[in-house]
């Protein structure tokens, strides 16, 4: 039987580790922040408010993990090198009923760097991610600057790579309004899409059965409820999730390989 404690708002919990073997190279973080509430069941909001959308947090969270998979990929791996895997990911927790919550994390399995360094960089990137990437920008003005930077790179013809990735850094990304429904579209087609393995297909279904929720049109819910999402909802529940120190809930876990 697994235990899950409900951790209290403004609270940040770590839990420090060795890595089970001691020839093991590699030291690994978890960082997770959970909400501060149930998912809502098929039947109606968790708080019984009446929500026409019950399932619009839950696919809400999905939209977040999808949008800031890319970019911490790009900022802790690629550009700072923290180790072979990094990834965000959305998981639930819980035990179904109208008791699971929804969490958005990252993990990172690093050689070179040690679990609090890691960390430090992980929380860099996700107090910044918000401003950063989930800002709407106008086509135009995305076109403009595109074709701007274009015509600077051709005239100067000086800069190095290294420079580009310190001024994309600086800088705001954000998406257009392309992008957010492009990717809005993206997740409807993979929430709809059939199951193409009996594994897949169980694996989707077993929990309406283990837990007794029984939500045997879930995906076409939380399809349905993302119609209705908008950017602002995302950087609402970015905030209530990771930046506000009022309401996050923040759990880490460090694994220490022998060198770190």
């Amino acid at each position: 039987c697994t235990r899950v404690v409900r951790l209290a708002a403004g609270s940040r919990h770590v839990v420090q580790m060795e890595a089970p073997t001691a020839s093991e190279q590699n030291s690994a973080v978890m960082v997770l922040f959970c909400g501060d509430a149930p998912l809502a069941t098929s039947s109606g909001s968790s708080s019984g408010s009446g929500n026409p959308y019950p399932h619009k947090e839950e696919v809400t969270l999905s939209l977040l993990a999808q949008l800031i998979r890319e970019p911490a990929f790009t900022t802790l791996r690629t550009r700072g090198q923290l180790g072979y895997i990094v990834s965000a990911f959305e998981m639930a927790l819980g035990g179904g009923r109208g008791g699971t919550v929804g969490c958005i994390g990252l993990k990172v399995l690093s050689k070179t760097h040690a679990p609090a360094a890691v960390e430090t960089k992980a929380l860099d990137f996700l107090a910044t991610f918000s401003d950063r990437y989930l800002q709407l920008k106008e086509e135009e003005t995305a076109a403009e600057e595109g074709g701007e930077g274009t015509e600077k790179g051709a005239a100067e013809g000086t800069n190095d790579d290294d420079d580009d990735d310190d001024d994309a850094d600086a800088g705001v990304v954000g998406i257009t309004a392309g992008e957010f429904a492009k990717a809005k579209a993206a997740l409807s087609a993979k929430l709809l899409q059939p199951p193409k393995r009996l594994a897949n297909e169980s694996a989707q279904w077993w929990g309406e059965v283990q837990f007794g929720d029984e939500q045997w049109g879930r995906y076409e819910h939380l399809a349905e409820a993302l119609e209705s999402v908008s950017l602002g909802d995302v950087r609402d529940l970015y905030r209530r999730l990771v930046l506000d120190p009022a309401t996050r809930r923040h759990f880490s876990a460090h694994v220490h390989c022998r060198k770190h």
